[in-house]
């Protein structure tokens, strides 16, 4: 993908669309478990590569408030449909973005 907007759903799509996030690529990602949900070595690659997104949902109030805590310097933006919440990272956040 040259450039566009990236959605993905999984930890591990999430994290590899932070990581070939670039200048044109826009990487959207979406979580279906709380922060520790998939254990502690896959929360060392979100604190690592997440604040790359642009933006990151969650399900739930609670796990908002849990990204918070972890991933801190996320704007909070209006909630969207019945029950996602999000964080839009601001650019100066979205550290080590590769130029490709």
């Amino acid at each position: 993908m040259r450039s566009g907007v990236l959605m993905t759903t999984r930890p591990g799509f999430n994290i590899a669309a932070a990581l070939r996030a670039g200048r044109d690529r826009r990487p959207v990602a979406q979580e279906h478990m709380h922060f520790l949900g998939y254990g502690e070595e896959v929360a060392a690659h979100k604190r690592e590569t997440y604040p790359s997104l642009d933006a990151l949902a969650v399900l739930t109030d609670d796990d908002l408030r849990q990204y918070r805590k972890e991933l801190p310097g996320g704007d909070e933006c209006a909630s969207r449909g019945s029950a996602t919440r999000c964080r839009r990272y601001p650019a100066e956040r979205r550290r080590s973005r590769r130029r490709r």
